[in-house]
């Protein structure tokens, strides 16, 4: 009998048939949070691999200087942080992951360092990491961890405010689809300190000033429309700007739904440009579009369509040996299925 894919993740993990690297997306990382996103039975009979690839990146962990969000401490501590949601790590997360929080606000406070703004080694990585913190339960608002966080989230903003409005420019002429796309991921960290109530006045005129560049700019290619339309109609739940109803009205209206899915690759099977992610977009768009819009009725026709044709491009993913990674392999695919299940209930894989 065929192996499913959650099988054949399991059986390569345990055969430790992954990178020395312990970055979040390419390395053991990326793997760990896989693990913890297994469904039920699965992630109590993966205990025991899961606890030893914990071991063997908190050694590696003492030696690693690396602070970014790829490859470095940000990526790995954010993991340690979702595994001790999960309660896999016991203990306080804040004395857990002070040398995280310290290594990354040296270095943003290192005036000989120009941190970028991207994702994989810049200041949008960097936050992605810091409010993971502060969603954890565990972490102590009282704490000194505390006022380092926030000191370091100012200081990612500032970078954000200072670089964001000359990158705008770029948004129409972006020819790549990724799931690291600056615009969105950034739009989407945003709300997540409004919604925490954290600079939130600063940050509701920031989003207000930058209105103008998101009216007259319109992405390129559908599913970017779409990503794009997807992290606004988010953070207009925090802000309620009739002015953003009337961008995302029109980003979705700007959607071709023939082009999207010519858009949309078979033969890539990741979830930072191929099939899953495109599937991730296209189920929050149609989670987010008001029933009455125009483009309702053929979005979800498409996620219908795309959610039927999943299980045969991953059959054929696994035939093809895609790897473990995170970002290019099997362990992203798993990771997303926990929050949109991309994997057929019912498939064979």
């Amino acid at each position: 009998m065929e192996k499913t894919i959650f099988e054949i993740f399991i059986d390569k993990v345990a055969k430790k048939q992954y990178p020395s690297g312990i970055g979040l997306f390419a390395g053991q990382s990326g793997i760990l949070l896989a693990l913890e996103s297994l469904p039920m039975p699965m992630l109590q009979d993966t205990e025991s691999i899961a606890e030893n690839l914990l071991d063997c990146i908190i050694e590696k962990m003492k030696t690693l200087c690396d602070t970014s969000f790829d490859q470095g401490l940000a990526g790995i501590g954010y993991v340690m942080n979702e595994i001790h949601k999960s309660k896999r790590i016991n203990g306080d997360i804040d004395n857990i992951l002070e040398n995280v929080d310290a290594a990354i606000y040296r270095l943003l406070t290192n005036e000989r360092i120009c941190v970028p703004t991207g994702i994989t080694n810049g200041a949008l990585g960097y936050l992605i990491y810091l409010i993971s913190r502060l969603d954890n339960d565990g972490h102590n608002t009282d704490s000194f961890s505390h006022s380092v966080i926030i000191e370091s989230i100012k200081i990612c903003l500032n970078n954000i405010c200072n670089n964001m409005p000359s990158r705008f420019y770029n948004l129409s002429r972006d020819i790549s689809i990724s799931l690291l796309w600056d615009y969105p991921i950034c739009i989407y960290l945003i709300g997540k300190l409004i919604e925490k109530d954290i600079l939130s006045h600063k940050l509701k005129y920031l989003i207000k000033s930058w209105l103008f560049y998101f009216s007259g700019l319109i992405p390129y290619y559908n599913l970017n429309k779409l990503y794009l339309g997807s992290a606004l109609s988010y953070i207009q739940s925090k802000l309620r700007f009739k002015e953003l109803d009337n961008i995302i009205a029109n980003l979705f209206y700007a959607v071709d739904i023939r082009q999207t899915e010519e858009e949309i690759s078979r033969r890539i099977l990741n979830i930072n440009e191929g099939w899953p992610f495109a599937s991730f977009v296209i189920s929050k768009s149609v989670d987010l579009l008001p029933h009455n819009h125009i483009r309702y009725p053929e979005l979800s026709n498409l996620k219908q369509k795309i959610d039927s044709s999943t299980g045969e491009l991953l059959r054929r993913g696994l035939q093809n040996k895609l790897d473990l990674s995170l970002i290019n392999g099997i362990s992203g695919v798993l990771y997303l299925n926990s929050y949109t299940h991309l994997i057929p209930k019912k498939s064979d894989l």
